[in-house]
């Protein structure tokens, strides 16, 4: 059975005083952009000149920015941290990850 997570079992104060931009606002990106807006984060939907999700966005009450004003030293990934934190002493010696 899944491990269902709450708002309560996280620490939200690693996001706080951040500004997360969330690229695209299709069904995963409207998601978290509104739970962690919900959540009290400072939260911007990039998206492309043109898209439709831009009053989508813009009716959910979110900044919206052009996606070229989100810089790629400013995207961050964690997963390399979150999986040796939270994984590798999970996994045997011959397992194998990837990610796309």
């Amino acid at each position: 059975m899944a491990q269902m997570f709450y708002a309560q079992d996280c620490n939200l104060e690693y996001l706080m005083g951040k500004k997360i931009a969330i690229v695209g606002y299709g069904s995963q990106g409207h998601a978290h952009a509104l739970n962690l807006r919900d959540s009290g984060c400072d939260v911007v939907v990039a998206l492309y000149e043109g898209s439709k999700s831009w009053k989508k966005a813009e009716a959910a009450g979110l900044t919206r920015v052009p996606h070229e004003q989100v810089p790629a030293t400013e995207q961050h990934w964690p997963y390399s941290e979150i999986f040796e934190r939270q994984m590798r002493t999970e996994l045997g010696p011959d397992t194998e990850v990837r990610v796309r």
